[in-house]
Order: structure tokens, then C-alpha cells, then sequence
């Protein structure tokens, strides 16, 4: 969605069914099509829109001189990237190393949180906890852009897409990384806990993230990918 030449700060889709129904977060109502328009009837939301013109994957609501331009989520991917972005750049910095990682499958994962996303009009929309409150983001040169009243949020996709799934062994850490000492202090304890017998899949999956965390802030973004790739797979229980 977007209104004029600025985007909106709502992801929350308009859904239309087949049998003349519609349903905006917590508004909902039946809909009648005529003449090249769609009027919406109910109570709240869309019902005090007034018509919009069809265009294609497209309704626009019209207010004085200002348009509001809602499209259909796309089925492909509009050159968006799926791999892991780290933070870049954010208003007072950058406060974490984790990577979002953005599956060609339609979903996302971010630490222990996770949803789904669609693209709609150059821009996705996620699902979920945490990363829905940060409003639709600008997809740009292997990059996202989230923006906020305080500034633009910038996660580029170092190496997003380069490694190949097939490759990554689950079973190895890559201990390559320019790590500081006490940051592989840590990452051995951690490692350690994952030879002991019984270790589940979790514990894993935490190593491996703990490593691709600590290589980000080293700078090796390749192997932080690696690692990544390697924690989701224990995360999805052993599965790629």
C-alpha cells in the first residue's frame, strides 16, 4: 500500500473473497463491484473509504487530492534476494549481529522468531512477532530498508544466496573467524555442549548461531552466512 508517492505504515492486508465478503485486521463487511469500482459496506475501516477504482492488482481510494494505492501481493519475487541481511545501518546504530534469514519458501526467521512475508509493489511484508512492528520494508540492491520516524534502517545481504544449501556440513563449525580471544573462549564452552551425548538439536543450533554471530563481527560475512544456514538446519530439526 501506499498513499501518494510515500508508503504506509500498515501491514495489515485487505482480503476479498470470492463470495462478496471482505476483512481489514479487526473491520469487516460485504463488498459490491460496479462500473470499474468497488464500494465497501460495514462499520469502520474500509466502509468509510468510499469506492476505488480497479486498476490492475490494484484498488485506489481517492481523498481530495491525495491517493491511496493498495496492491495484490505478487506470486513472484520481484528481484528480491532470499538469503540472510544483517543490520548496516539504524538510527543510535546497529544493537545486534543476528542475521534475519528470508527463505525463497515464503518465510523468515530471526533468532527464536519467525513468520511469513509476501511482496507487494517493490516492498515485502512480514508476518509474525517482532519484525511486523518495523512496518513493510523497501527492497533495494540486495538490501532491505525499514523506516521508522527516527530514521531508515538499512540490512544488506552480504553474500545472501551464495552459499549453497547442499554444500554446508551441519556437523563442522568453520572456527576460520578472526576471532578476540574471549569470543572463542565462549564459542568453545558452547561447542563443547554440543559433543556431549544426548545434546539436542537447540544446543546446536545455538553454537552454530553463536559462531555466525561472532564471525559477522569480525567481518566474515561468508562464513557468517555458513553458520547461519548450518543453526537453521538443527532450529528445522535436522532438516534442510
Amino acid at each position: 500500500m501506499s498513499t501518494g508517492s510515500h508508503p504506509c505504515d500498515t501491514g495489515t492486508e485487505l482480503q476479498l473473497t470470492e463470495n462478496g465478503n471482505w476483512r481489514w485486521g479487526r473491520y469487516s463487511g460485504a463488498y459490491t463491484v460496479a462500473s470499474g469500482s468497488i464500494t465497501f459496506d460495514g462499520i469502520g475501516g474500509l466502509a468509510t473509504w468510499g469506492p476505488a477504482a480497479i486498476g490492475p492488482d490494484t484498488l485506489t481510494f481517492v481523498s481530495g487530492s491525495q491517493k491511496a494505492v493498495w496492491r495484490k501481493p505478487s506470486s513472484g519475487n520481484a528481484g528480491f534476494a532470499p538469503g540472510v541481511y544483517y543490520c548496516a545501518t539504524a538510527p543510535g546504530g546497529c544493537h545486534t549481529a543476528k542475521g534475519v534469514e528470508i527463505a525463497s519458501d515464503g518465510t523468515w526467521s530471526w533468532g527464536a522468531s519467525g513468520g511469513s512475508y509476501s511482496i507487494v509493489g517493490g516492498r515485502v511484508i512480514f508476518r509474525g512477532p517482532q519484525l511486523p512492528d518495523w512496518g513493510p520494508a523497501d527492497i533495494g540492491d540486495r538490501k532491505l530498508v525499514f523506516h521508522s520516524r527516527d530514521g531508515d534502517s538499512e540490512w544488506s545481504a552480504s553474500g545472501a544466496g551464495s552459499v549453497n544449501r547442499a554444500t554446508v556440513d551441519p556437523n563442522t563449525f568453520e572456527l576460520a573467524c578472526s576471532l578476540q580471544p574471549f569470543d572463542r573462549q565462549r564459542l568453545m564452552a558452547t561447542i563443547d555442549g554440543t559433543l556431549a551425548p544426548g545434546a539436542s538439536n537447540l544446543t546446536k543450533a545455538a553454537a552454530h548461531q553463536q559462531l555466525a554471530d561472532f564471525c559477522r563481527k569480525a567481518g566474515d560475512a561468508s562464513r557468517a552466512e555458513q553458520e547461519s544456514l548450518k543453526a537453521q538446519y538443527w532450529k528445522n530439526g535436522g532438516r534442510r
